[in-house]
């Protein structure tokens, strides 16, 4: 326990109220001890933005009374400054004189629980060495950024040379509040000065009318457990004052000179001699938060880097550095942040043909033409990002990394073949071409990515081969999901539309381009000679799909479509890309769409409460097929669109069907994610990935990327784990 604090009356900390008020700019952190009467309290000054004034005024003020002393932090930038142009000549005496003292930190605020222990070592000493020739004495103390240590951090500071650092109080392990409010011995013989989280919010609120006497009760009832549990128990506490100006300087010292509060620096503390100081054997490092798939991919980058740093310039060895700032991989990341995180990575591309990858539970090929940045996944060849470092975006794909999520995805016969691909790459000086092929017999399907170095165009290509000796049918749909947009404009042989993102589809004539904009820039894909006809749109994605084609052994399905970002300007006298009447997805039944519809009417209550068909509407499309069912769903589980047939009786969920099946599609009700599988061989096989459905209590609306063949059909509903109502129509 330390016995730099000795114990005091409650006014003593009704004084620190004023330190209130906050400074814009510069971040200078001033940490000083407070004595009065029997004990001592540590403060800890948070000046964000000081003014040459004030930090004048704050010189003078101590000056004037050479029994105070105070603990200053300056961050690194701001010493760089001071190291250049030189240091303010009243600090400068401060200093020389040992009145105050200058505390240190990290160079580049680098976070210390993800970076190496090589980069600890090193930012921390580079900060204390420069700390030291800018003060013109020896930095002994350590002030982390938040007050958050890690524990490898904290066994890095002894071995450097400090002697003491501060802390949040939530980093020592101690249940109340008193125990962990002193100073502490760790195991290497630092001493670590707890950081009071109460009195600090206390003493950092917004000045405003009568703010004072909170502060003042806060500190003055923990300031007393402390002094009355703990033999010589110190309190620490930190005050964040941005706004500050020489007048409230002054107003801050006179109140202390009436309380005849004395001002100490935390080194003056850590030489006193205390009754005793608890051991500390660790502290309870705090988990880092959860990244984004952007923040993991930069942590991957950066990893790679470090790993890779002899191969790079020695002026790349700085970015390394550069990447590990605590700003980077905070939580929310901040937009500029991004454009900060692209740029600084850049370089680091033209030195290489690409970089593989480690992320948790996947791996990531990244490559640069020098316009675009493209994240492919290392199992599919899917792009997960694609980003323009020049212009500090990214423009396609989910930032926050949602599972499945990609910029471009490719399905054929509903399926998008997640793994089993072979990759290969063919990276040359002007240009690169990554290929990836997988078999699925009778089909050879084969994707092709294309750049060209410096060019804004991702050309990508789709082949399919029917390797069988048999007729196949080939369907094929691309979905995109662009970053930063939330409008849609299309280009078709019948016109130009516009529209936003929504759950609703629609079949077009020849669709050649799809716009992404934001702002007077856009993602746009292009597609060549073989268009799609069929636009899907959902709530961050649109997805086009092919017209289903025959393959006849040895025949060949080539889709082709141009990646590319860059100026946009909306087209003149664009159509409504959606209009009511056509949005599919809408929770009722569409009157257009279904006035030509079958129906099958069940006015039998034959079905528990909650699952009860009491009607079934069923239309078709060009290779679309639609079902709207009415009833009691509250308590369905599971839907299912099924055709009878000579088949199995027994659903992949493992509940018996009423019936001998072909082919059947499932719907999770409380989900709303389609999901089917066909019967083939005594085999299931997932073969709907896309799809919709959407559930509005009494109705369920789904549209599936097949047509209703001809035969008998039924819908049943599951319920309990068992088939609780059925309807049959028949399909002519």
């Amino acid at each position: 326990m330390s016995a730099h604090i000795k114990t005091g009356t409650v006014p003593v900390f009704s004084v620190f109220s004023l330190f209130l008020r906050l400074l814009t700019g510069v971040f200078i952190l001033l940490g000083v001890s407070l004595s009065y009467g029997a004990g001592d309290v540590g403060l800890v000054f948070n000046l964000s933005g000081a003014s040459s004034k004030t930090l004048v005024a704050l010189c003078s003020e101590l000056e004037s009374s050479p029994s105070s002393g105070a603990s200053f932090f300056i961050p690194w930038d701001m010493l760089e400054d001071m190291r250049r142009e030189g240091i303010n000549g009243k600090l400068a005496e401060l200093f020389s004189s040992g009145q105050a003292e200058l505390l240190s930190g990290i160079y580049y605020d680098i976070d210390l629980y993800r970076a190496p222990e090589d980069i600890l070592y090193s930012q921390i000493k580079r900060f204390k060495l420069l700390a030291e020739s800018v003060a013109g004495t020896a930095s002994s103390g350590f002030y982390p950024a938040g007050m958050k240590l890690s524990q490898r951090s904290l066994g890095a500071l002894k071995n450097i040379g400090f002697k003491y650092s501060l802390a949040d109080e939530n980093c020592v392990p101690e249940v109340l509040e008193a125990q962990r409010l002193q100073t502490f011995l760790m195991s290497d013989g630092l001493l670590l000065y707890s950081v009071s989280r109460k009195i600090s919010k206390a003493a950092s609120l917004p000045p405003s009318r009568n703010w004072i006497d909170g502060f003042v009760k806060t500190s003055a009832v923990i300031c007393d457990d402390v002094s009355g549990s703990i033999p010589g128990g110190a309190v620490v506490f930190n005050v964040e004052i941005a706004g500050y100006t020489s007048e409230d300087v002054a107003d801050l010292f006179s109140a202390l000179r009436k309380l005849n509060i004395k001002l100490k620096s935390i080194r003056q503390l850590s030489l006193k001699e205390p009754s005793y100081f608890k051991e500390l054997p660790s502290i309870n490092a705090e988990e880092p938060k959860k990244l984004s798939g952007f923040q993991e991919l930069f942590l991957a980058e950066w990893n790679k880097f470090q790993s890779m740093a002899s191969s790079f310039p020695a002026h790349l060895s700085e970015n390394i550095y550069k990447m590990g700032k605590n700003e980077y991989f905070a939580t929310p990341l901040a937009n500029e942040n991004v454009s900060k995180m692209l740029s600084l990575t850049e370089d680091f591309y033209s030195f290489s043909d690409g970089f593989d990858l480690s992320l948790p539970g996947k791996n990531i090929f990244a490559v640069s033409n020098g316009y675009f940045r493209i994240y492919f996944s290392a199992k599919n060849l899917n792009p997960v990002l694609i980003a323009v470092p020049s212009l500090g975006i990214i423009a396609a794909g989910n930032t926050s990394g949602g599972v499945g999520d990609y910029a471009l995805k490719t399905y054929v016969n509903f399926r998008s073949y997640d793994n089993g691909w072979e990759i290969k790459k063919d990276m040359k000086k002007d240009s690169f071409r990554i290929t990836a092929t997988i078999k699925d017999y009778p089909l050879d399907i084969k994707k092709t990515f294309v750049m060209s170095k410096g060019r804004d165009v991702l050309k990508y290509y789709c082949s399919i081969i029917n390797s069988g000796d048999l007729g196949v049918s080939c369907d094929v749909a691309l979905n995109m999901m662009p970053a930063g947009s939330s409008a849609v404009y299309m280009e078709t042989t019948g016109g130009n539309y516009s529209g936003s993102f929504q759950n609703a589809s629609k079949e077009f004539g020849e669709i050649k381009e799809l716009s992404f904009p934001s702002g007077n820039r856009a993602a746009k894909l292009k597609f060549v000679a073989n268009y799609p006809y069929f636009l899907t749109l959902r709530e961050t994605s649109a997805e086009v799909s092919y017209s289903k084609k025959e393959l006849s052994p040895s025949d060949r399905l080539l889709t082709e479509a141009h990646y590319s970002y860059g100026d946009f300007k909306a087209p003149e006298n664009a159509k409504e890309l959606f209009k009511y009447s056509d949005i599919f997805l809408d929770g009722l039944p569409n009157e257009k769409l279904w006035e030509t519809a079958g129906r099958f009417i069940d006015p039998r209550r034959d079905g528990p409460d909650g699952a009860d068909i009491s009607a079934v509407y069923y239309a078709q499309g060009a290779n679309i097929g639609y079902i709207f069912a009415e009833g009691d769903f509250d308590k369905t589980s599971n839907f299912y669109i099924a055709q009878k047939g000579a088949g199995s009786d027994v659903m992949y969920s493992k509940v018996p069907a009423p019936d001998k099946l072909l082919y059947y599609v499932k719907v999770p009700v409380d989900q709303g994610s389609p999901s089917s599988y066909r019967w083939e061989g005594g085999v299931w096989l997932n073969t709907f990935e896309k799809g919709f459905s959407i559930f509005a209590g009494k109705s369920l609306e789904i549209r599936l990327p097949l047509a209703l063949t001809a035969g008998d059909w039924a819908v049943y509903l599951e319920s309990g784990g068992k088939i609780s109502d059925s309807v049959y129509f028949e399909v002519k």
